[in-house]
C-alpha cells in the first residue's frame, strides 16, 4: 500500500495534501472495486460449472443472480471512482 502510495504521488506531485489524499482514495477504491468485479464475474462460469446439475434451481438462479449484481455493482463503483481523470 505504501509503495503503490509512493508511486502514485510520483505521478501527481502538483497536489497539495488534501487533494492527494481524496485523489488517491478514489484511485485506490476505484482499483479494488475493479478487481472484484472481475473476481464476482469469473465466479458465474465457475459456479455454473462447478455446482449447478440442469435443469437450474431457484437457488442456482439467485445465486448467479447475486453474483451479477455484485459484479455490475462493483464494475459501477470502479468506473465511477476512476472518473475523476484531471
Amino acid at each position: 500500500y505504501v509503495i503503490a502510495r509512493n508511486m502514485y504521488r510520483e505521478q501527481v506531485p502538483l497536489l497539495e495534501y488534501e487533494q492527494f489524499n481524496k485523489a488517491y482514495r478514489d484511485y485506490y477504491i476505484g482499483k479494488q472495486a475493479k478487481l472484484l468485479s472481475i473476481v464476482f464475474a469469473t465466479a458465474v462460469p465457475w459456479y455454473m460449472i462447478g455446482y449447478v446439475d440442469f435443469p437450474m434451481t431457484t437457488k442456482d438462479i439467485l445465486i448467479v443472480t447475486i453474483l451479477v449484481v455484485i459484479s455490475v455493482s462493483c464494475f459501477c463503483v470502479s468506473k465511477k471512482a476512476l472518473n475523476f481523470k484531471s
